[in-house]
């Protein structure tokens, strides 16, 4: 009799530079959770291969069959496995794709004040190499990092396709600010332990500036990390992205004048959002 395939029971469906990196850290340490070794599988938000080609050329698909992706959790045992991939917020097939492949999982999200978001994601991009403009001319419509920050619409196909009660809504201001408590409901959700001690005293991902010029030069880039992925241990690209993150100072200041045209661009959308959580969201729109 062969072996019954194990797939995620809950998914972190969004979104990006939103404090997922770290959550997936802490998720990680829980004893009664699996997750997998790659942390954006996109397995559920594959477009196909010519729409990844030329829509998501920022996103690697490199499970795309679905024993490929049972392989991921096939270790699982009793745990509970979690796919953590962000992409699936705006791809257009993930809502079809999550209800095709795992029909009773639940969803959770992980959303942040939408220019901080923003700015986050441009000093990223900055940091890897992919941006050289100024935030006035980087941060406007119809760049990914500012329509990525557009919550409203997609939650809403969210709760549509699944219901209000299998997607559940995290903040990340909530998540840095009371990490402990948060898990703790995030733990309830997923029916594991909530008294489970998690070390939550680094933060990974974070955004900022390097300290040392020299250190970041050594550092291989972004691209050949991800290259030297499928050749390298992972306790050794751990190790240099432990590295990279040490190396990472304080994030600079959003330009007031950048910051005061996003708080408007997004007035309306963030106005619907609180609506639909119920949550008083007053400082997404002040700053």
């Amino acid at each position: 009799m062969g072996t019954v395939a194990t797939l995620p029971k809950f998914v972190l469906v969004g979104v990006p530079r939103s404090g997922t990196t770290s959550l997936y850290r802490y998720l990680g340490q829980h004893p009664q959770i699996c997750l997998s070794k790659m942390k954006e599988i996109n397995f559920l938000s594959y477009p196909g291969e010519e729409v990844a080609r030329t829509s998501y050329p920022w996103l690697r698909f490199s499970v795309r069959s679905l024993a490929e992706y049972e392989r991921l959790f096939e270790g699982a045992g009793e745990r509970v496995p979690v796919d953590f991939s962000a992409s699936c917020f705006r791809s257009h097939v993930a809502i079809e794709r999550i209800r095709r492949f795992l029909p009773d999982a639940r969803c959770f999200v992980v959303l942040r004040d939408p220019v901080a978001r923003a700015w986050s994601a441009y000093l990223n991009r900055l940091a890897k190499g992919y941006e050289s403009r100024s935030p006035a001319e980087a941060l406007v419509p119809g760049e990914l990092a500012v329509d990525n920050g557009f919550y409203y619409e997609r939650l809403q196909a969210f709760r549509d396709a699944f219901g209000a009660e299998r997607v559940r809504v995290w903040l990340f201001d909530d998540l840095r600010a009371r990490p402990q408590e948060i898990l703790g409901e995030v733990f309830e959700y997923m029916g594991v332990d909530r008294a489970v001690s998690i070390d939550t005293t680094e933060v990974f991902n974070r955004s900022g500036a390097p300290r040392s010029k020299a250190v970041q030069w050594l550092l291989p880039s972004y691209q050949r990390r991800r290259r030297l992925g499928e050749a390298l241990p992972k306790p050794v690209l751990d190790a240099l992205q432990r590295l990279g993150h040490l190396n990472r100072g304080a994030a600079p200041a959003l330009p007031p004048e950048v910051e005061g045209r996003l708080r408007d661009l997004y007035a309306d959308d963030v106005r619907r959002l609180a609506g639909l959580l119920d949550r008083d969201l007053g400082a997404w729109r002040s700053g």
